[in-house]
């Protein structure tokens, strides 16, 4: 039997081994180095997130899946 599709392929946490600029508000946001921040890939490059805005797009995540299960049950 083949193995399921993950939904969340190609996010992960990271550490951050230099500073960065948060992808969503990168004007105000940065990711320090040493900071644990939320890495996507996006094509073949990469964006991060800081740990205030990835916890805000979990939690929208986690009301996206709820609506799919809901439907599905």
């Amino acid at each position: 039997m083949p193995a399921l599709k993950r939904l969340l392929a190609g996010v992960e946490t990271a550490v951050a081994e230099r500073r960065r600029k948060c992808g969503h508000n990168p004007t105000k946001h940065v990711i320090s180095k040493g900071e644990v921040c939320l890495e996507t890939r996006v094509g073949l490059g990469r964006k991060n997130y800081c740990r205030e805005c990835a916890l805000k797009m979990l939690e929208n995540g986690l009301e996206d899946l709820a609506v799919l299960r809901r439907a599905l049950e």
